[in-house]
Parts: structure tokens; C-alpha cells; sequence
């Protein structure tokens, strides 16, 4: 018998992978409006041909979009299970970033963000760049090269794994062609042409997604999180967007931003008049639903917070002893006087490998004195070769490593 030309559809998918990464959303849909705005964003003609009444199980579908099953003949049945929440802001509801720094913060932290961008750019030459529509190859390689160690170094750092080294050559690989569609943005804060800070958003219609976000360690005394945030959201309200979806996660960051919430969804579909679609069907319904309702009632019973407090234990014992083996030596920092005339310093650069260790600790500095990087002297002392100077015309100060 000749093989049948029916397409096979996969019956596990991940929404968010396959309709904002790839593009390429099965049609299990006939379409999907977008009940904050009222807007179909996805609609299709092409028929669902799946030979067997399923079940398809998709995960990842936000609450605030409305699926409509493509039945092509079939009655097709649509179970939906509430799993995680998301979050938001409401681009569409303000008239521009100052209506919503006002709207959703005091005019203390309004004047503390200022603080924020002002002392980084005292501190260091900073250039904000926006990449849409046009990037380079050469330009994207160099910055998802930094991208990549400044994640592995963020989460080694905190003893954390992360998702998104899992799927790095993922990232890497739809990054540069939605960029370069407009459907996909990239923004960078480079500090004299090194990138310090860097988060990749997919686009889809008038909603942002966000994707994957990261900075240099060293430079996390300057907030760089909070300036790379609202520098977005100035881009976003000036570009039109109307939503800007933060996705899963109970992040701080995310809780201080959101004016919005919403429930992530699996959503079951099968054929109930296939007797084995229909049992299938209702076995998957019903199992990943009570999966979720144990959960809800853990977090109910506030078992989450001790499960997280648990892990933070875990990395902190696991830090401690990390450090331990690491190093014997401590850093002391205290103000230094010159009273040895003949004491020979040394200038060194912090440009220089040898001296990474030594960067945050200047960089602090930097914040703590609001000084410039250009008005600073860094050496070394002669007699001393574990010990260090931070000179400026304000004060000076002396880093040792003592035993």
C-alpha cells in the first residue's frame, strides 16, 4: 500500500518555541486573538490533517491570547489547564515612559533610576545601541561571544544552573534572522566598545517577549539591570508597542516592574468521537491538571518558599566551600596616606588579564566616590606585591590580600 502524504504533526509543543522562535505553529489553530487588544494576530487556511484523534498537548500558551480549534471536520475538544503565572506591562495603557515611571513609582525611586544612569556614565564612556533590523554578522558573533560569558559567569557565580544554557545554540541560531526581520531586538550598553550589558526580546505583532537578559558582574554596583530596563521601555513606548510580555518566572525585577498578570496554559486537544483520542485525551487532561492543583496547594502551604530557601542554603554552603578551597587570602580595602617617599608604585592596567580580580573592587570604587575610570591612577607597590592603590584627586584608597 502506498504511504499515506498526510503530515504528522508532534503531539508535545512548546508554544513559545514554535510561534515566536521558529514561526512555524502546526495548525492546530484556526486562529488567535489577542483579547488585550482585540487584535487576530494569527489566523490560517491550512487544514489540520492528523490522522488519529491526538491528543496534542501544547504548554506555554498565555491566558490573555484566545485559541480557536481547527476543526476541519472533526470535533475536535479544547482542554485548558492553568500552570504558572506570567506577567506584564501594559505598554498600550500609558502615554510614554514618564507617565509610567510616575504611574508606578515614587518620585524617590523615580529620582534614584536617574541616579543610577548618571553615576555609570560619570564613571565610565558608555554608548546605549539598539539593534533591529540591521546587524552585522561580525557585530552579532562578537556580542552573543560576551553574551555567553557573562551568563556563565552570573550564574556560576550565584551556583545556579541556567535554562538558557541549554539552549544557547538555540538562541544563537534564530537570533541573527529576526533581528535582522525586526522580529526580534537586541540592546546593548557598551562600555568603550565592550559590552556590559545585553538583552535579546523577541517581537511578535505589537507584544515584546522577554527572552534573555545579562550583565558584567563586575560592573553590578552601577544597576545595570534597572538603566538597561527603562532604556527598553523608552524604545518600546517611542516604537508603539503595546504589550510587553516578562513571560514566566517570579523574579524581583519582574515583580517591581509588572502592572499586570496572567496565568501560562497547557492546552490538551483531541477528537472525543476517536474512542482512543478520547481516553487518551481525558487521561492527559486529568493527570496534568491534578499535577497542578498538588502544586497550587503546596504554594498554598507556602512550600515554595521553603524549597527556595533550601536552595539558597545549598549555594550559599556551596560558595563558602568553593571559596575556601579557592583561595585562603582576603581582601581588605582601607584609605591610604603616602608616607613612604621612596616606596617605587608601579601603574598597572586594568585591561590586563592579570588584574581582573581587581575590577569590581575599582569599580565599586567608582560608584561609592562617584569618580571617573579616565581620573584614576591604579598601581602597585614595590615592597608590597599583593597590595594595591586607587588614586584620585579626591582620595586614595589601598587594596591588600592578606593571609
Amino acid at each position: 500500500m502506498p504511504k499515506s502524504s498526510k503530515p504528522k504533526y508532534r503531539r508535545k509543543i512548546d508554544f513559545l518555541h514554535s510561534f515566536l522562535e521558529k514561526r512555524d505553529m502546526p495548525p492546530l489553530y484556526k486562529e488567535i486573538e489577542n483579547l488585550l487588544t482585540k487584535k487576530i494576530i494569527f489566523r490560517t487556511t491550512v487544514e489540520l490533517k492528523e490522522q488519529s484523534g491526538g491528543p496534542f498537548c501544547i504548554h506555554d500558551f498565555p491566558s490573555y491570547l484566545k485559541a480557536t480549534v481547527n476543526q476541519n471536520g472533526k470535533s475536535w475538544k479544547l482542554n485548558i489547564i492553568d500552570t504558572y503565572k506570567g506577567s506584564t506591562i501594559l505598554l498600550k495603557n500609558y502615554t510614554g515612559l514618564k507617565d509610567y515611571l510616575e504611574q508606578n513609582f515614587s518620585a524617590k525611586k523615580r529620582s534614584q533610576f536617574r541616579t543610577y544612569e548618571k553615576r555609570l556614565e560619570t564613571a565610565f564612556n558608555v554608548e546605549y545601541k539598539t539593534y533591529y533590523g540591521e546587524i552585522t554578522e561580525k557585530e552579532f558573533t562578537t556580542i552573543f561571544d560576551e553574551f555567553l560569558k557573562m551568563i556563565t559567569r552570573r550564574f556560576s557565580q550565584k551556583g545556579m544552573e541556567n535554562d538558557d544554557l541549554k539552549r544557547w545554540s538555540v538562541y544563537k541560531e534564530i537570533a541573527f534572522p529576526l533581528i535582522n526581520k525586526k522580529e526580534a531586538v537586541l540592546f546593548v550598553i557598551f562600555h568603550d566598545k565592550k559590552p556590559i550589558s545585553i538583552c535579546m526580546n523577541i517581537i511578535y505583532d505589537k507584544i515584546i517577549y522577554g527572552y534573555i537578559r545579562s550583565y558584567d558582574i563586575d560592573y553590578s554596583k552601577f544597576y545595570l539591570g534597572f538603566i538597561d530596563f527603562i532604556k527598553q521601555l523608552e524604545w518600546y513606548f517611542k516604537h508603539d508597542f503595546e504589550i510587553f510580555d516578562l513571560l514566566k518566572g517570579q523574579y524581583e525585577y519582574k515583580m517591581k516592574w509588572a502592572d499586570g498578570s496572567y496565568c501560562f496554559q497547557k492546552h490538551i486537544i483531541y477528537n472525543p468521537k476517536s474512542l482512543s483520542g478520547f481516553i487518551k485525551g481525558m487521561f492527559l487532561s486529568t493527570w496534568i491538571m491534578s499535577f497542578y492543583n498538588v502544586v497550587r496547594l503546596l504554594k498554598r502551604l507556602k512550600f515554595d518558599l521553603l524549597f527556595h530557601k533550601l536552595m539558597d542554603y545549598k549555594r550559599l554552603i556551596s560558595a563558602y566551600f568553593s571559596k575556601q578551597k579557592s583561595q585562603n587570602e582576603r581582601m581588605v580595602i582601607y584609605p591610604y596616606i603616602e608616607s613612604n617617599i621612596n616606596e617605587i608604585l608601579i601603574p598597572i592596567r586594568l585591561d590586563d588579564p592579570e588584574y581582573d580580580f581587581l575590577r569590581k573592587t575599582v569599580y565599586d570604587f567608582l560608584y561609592a566616590n562617584q569618580e571617573s575610570l579616565d581620573h584614576i591612577k591604579i598601581v602597585k607597590l614595590s615592597s608590597s606585591p599583593k597590595s594595591f592603590i586607587i588614586k584620585s584627586k579626591k582620595k586614595s584608597h589601598r587594596i591588600a590580600f592578606e593571609i
